[in-house]
Formats: structure tokens, sequence, C-alpha cells
């Protein structure tokens, strides 16, 4: 009998050796849950602050300056309003890169004598680049108003490098 209550002795000391083991190794692991918890925390706070100062980045970058929205005001008023077409074509010549200007044969005299008064609304900004821009106006040429749109990009050097002139007509 002696052997029998050794043995359950022996049974019951090692059971809760396992169970303080047990929670032991439980209370280690809640701790060590804890820690990564807290480094999660930390790094979800980071991830956040940086796309914070990302998004600031971006809105100042996709804002256009107001010296780049009056140039292309100036030019898009310029480009609606003339006697000729020549006159337009030289009034217009300082807003344009020499490449630009050669391109699109802003020197040469095309002997068109349309009149022209137009007006500017917008000037859009393209999302994806800092450089492309829309300027949205209207032009009465011959009595007849049109909507025109000119896509433009500009230059480092602030001038128009590239252009193209879209009109837009209304169907009745």
């Amino acid at each position: 009998m002696f052997i029998f209550l050794a043995v359950i002795l022996s049974l019951f000391l090692i059971q809760r050796y396992l169970v303080e083991k047990g929670n032991n190794e439980k209370q280690e692991l809640q701790s060590q849950l804890l820690i990564a918890e807290e480094k999660i925390q930390s790094l979800e706070n980071r991830l956040q602050q940086q796309q914070i100062i990302e998004i600031q980045q971006n809105k100042t970058a996709e804002k256009p300056d107001n010296s780049t929205i009056k140039l292309l005001k100036d030019f898009g008023y310029k480009w609606t309003n003339y006697h000729s077409i020549y006159d337009r074509n030289q009034s217009v010549k300082s807003f344009l890169t020499n490449r630009a200007i050669e391109e699109y044969t802003i020197d040469v005299d095309p002997k068109v004598e349309y009149k022209a008064e137009g007006k500017i609304y917008s000037v859009f900004k393209d999302t994806e680049t800092n450089d492309r821009f829309l300027i949205f106006g209207e032009e009465k040429v011959n009595g007849e108003w049109n909507k025109i749109l000119l896509e433009v990009i500009v230059a480092d050097n602030q001038k128009i490098d590239d252009l193209s002139i879209n009109y837009m007509r209304q169907v009745q």
C-alpha cells in the first residue's frame, strides 16, 4: 500500500509540475504575444504616419503653382483672341519653346484673316503627370461660338513644349 500511495503522490506531483510548467509557458507565450502586438501597433502607426506624409506630398505635387496657372490662362486668352492667325501665332510665341515654335510653324504666315474673340474658363492639371494641363474655354470665329480645349505640356523652363487644339461643337 505504501508503494501505491507513493505512486499516486508521484503522479500528483508530476501533474502539478506539468500544470505549473504549462502555466509558465502560457504566461511566457502571452508575454511574447503582448510584445508582438505592441510591435504591430507601432508599425501600423508608422505606416499610417508615412501614408499621411505621402498624401500631403502628393497634394502639394499635384497642385500647380500660381505662376503656371497664370501662364496658361494668359496663353489661352491670347490663343482665343486675335485678328489673324499670324497675329495669334506671334502673340503666343513667347509662351512656347523653340521646339514647339518649329513643330507648329508659329513663324509662318498662313495668310488667314480670321478674327476671333474668346475667353478661358478653367485650367486643369493632369493627375498622372506634373507637366500636362488642359485649358478650357470658348472662341467666337465668324459669328459662331465653339468650345475649345487646349492640351499642353509645360517644360521645366515654364514654356509650352507641346500643344494639341480640340474644338467641340454641340449638336442641336
